[in-house]
């Protein structure tokens, strides 16, 4: 492994993160146009002069962060233009490679030598994704792994610096690959990962990322109140098109810990884990909708506050998510609503396609499943005529869900927007310009 020394200047404390170097020339770029960081669209480092970077012999991160700061002491890229330079500096190195050129050039060393020389001079504008490059540069530099963990810290602290649910996510998945403990961030501001994942749980509740994090997390230090924590938030929501095996995973993963407990002897811990376990796989309603022959009909559901969970919104901010979409041989169509909230739901079916001539659908049934696997389980089973159909209305009392989800667009707001199926508010008339308005056109007069 190589020498801290042969690597480039030691990390000084901050998110100015290394020491500034002796001064050092290089012509290995071309004299580029001054910019600040509100520059959008100007190329400050030609690709020409990357391309021409690649044949220029990089032993080690200090080569290129000293030829790196020689750049950056007199330029001030804003972090897109940095972004923008290290992903031409990899298209550089695929070329080198495509077109059979040797290059004297370590890839990541030249990379660690970008950041560093960037942070070094613009600390100001430092981003959490950086330290996160940084980091896996270092790491396949070789570097000590003391430097990759402080480059994780500071990006764990820029993450929440900023409150950005992505950074925080993306930071804590580097920690616990590689293993770096229960806390991250800087000395003297340190933060338990543990609190980060459920920060960014409470933050965005519709991704299951972190809470699958938690889990893996709680399992590590066999915690079993932040499995239990984490499993109730992931059962809490219907998953599309996954549901089954994110149950059967969650409580795969309830079970051993479970077990483990039991061996240390902790059967008291473990029990009240399974009976945690048992309450989180109930469901407050679940609608299901078979047939036989070729047809495709899809359910829709008018929850009691207002939303509609259909084939173009399968999740509502109510708590309600359809995880199946049944058509031709798959006539199966599932809505699900683990936490919901009391009132009257309404069910609808539409046809969508129906073989009159070869394959009609028959044998139409409707299930309902009120606190589905609870004590007070209620099931019910509709016989639907597909040519006669009308709403379904089913009551629900003691739903477990006391807020709303934040609104997601779904990817196709604009589709359903053409369609009628979300109304766009008209614009508002425009106001005259007021006299003598530079807008207002001379000509006109």
């Amino acid at each position: 492994m190589k020498s801290s020394g042969d690597r480039g200047a030691q990390a000084a404390p901050g998110p100015k993160l290394i020491s500034p170097p002796a001064n050092a020339r290089s012509n290995f770029l071309k004299k580029p146009v001054p910019a600040s960081p509100a520059t959008k669209s100007i190329r400050v480092v030609p690709f020409e002069s990357l391309k021409s970077a690649v044949r220029t012999p990089t032993h080690t991160a200090r080569d290129a962060f000293t030829r790196w700061s020689d750049y950056y002491r007199t330029h001030k890229d804003s972090p897109r233009m940095l972004l923008e330079t290290l992903s031409d500096w990899r298209r550089a190195i695929g070329e080198a490679k495509k077109n059979g050129e040797k290059k004297p050039t370590t890839e990541y060393a030249e990379i660690e030598g970008i950041i560093k020389a960037y942070l070094t001079f613009h600390g100001k504008f430092a981003e959490p994704w950086m330290y996160e490059q940084l980091a896996v540069a270092i790491e396949f530099n070789q570097g000590p792994r003391s430097e990759v963990k402080e480059s994780l810290d500071w990006a764990a602290e820029l993450s929440q610096r900023r409150d950005d649910p992505n950074a925080m996510l993306s930071v804590v998945d580097l920690l616990m690959l590689r293993n770096y403990g229960e806390v991250a961030g800087p000395p003297g501001r340190e933060v338990a990962i543990s609190d980060m994942i459920k920060k960014v749980a409470e933050k965005v509740p519709h991704r299951g990322e972190p809470l699958l994090m938690g889990i893996e997390l709680a399992k590590r230090r066999r915690d079993a109140d932040f499995m239990a924590w984490n499993v109730d938030r992931l059962l809490s929501l219907g998953w599309m098109g996954i549901d089954d095996d994110v149950r059967k995973r969650a409580s795969a993963s309830v079970e051993e810990l479970a077990e483990n407990l039991k061996l240390q002897h902790d059967e008291k811990e473990a029990k009240i884990l399974l009976d945690r376990l048992k309450e989180s796989l109930i469901r407050d309603l679940v609608v299901r909708l078979t047939w036989k022959g070729y047809a495709d009909l899809d359910l829709l559901i008018d929850e009691p506050l207002g939303a509609t969970a259909c084939y173009m919104t399968p999740r509502t901010v109510f708590g309600g998510a359809m995880i199946k979409n049944g058509y031709g041989k798959h006539p199966d169509e599932l809505y699900v609503c683990p936490r919901g909230f009391d009132g009257v739901y309404t069910i609808r079916i539409d046809v969508v396609v129906n073989d009159l001539k070869k394959n009609p659908a028959s044998d139409v049934k409707l299930e309902t499943i009120l606190h589905e696997g609870g004590a007070n389980e209620v099931r019910k089973i509709y016989s639907i005529d597909p040519r006669n159909l009308k709403p379904i209305e089913v009551t629900l009392t003691g739903g477990r869900r006391k807020t709303a989800m934040p609104f997601i667009a779904p990817a196709n707001f604009e589709e359903m927007t053409n369609k009628g199926i979300i109304k766009r508010k008209p614009a508002e008339p425009k106001k005259p310009n007021p006299p003598n308005s530079p807008l207002e056109n001379p000509r006109s007069k």
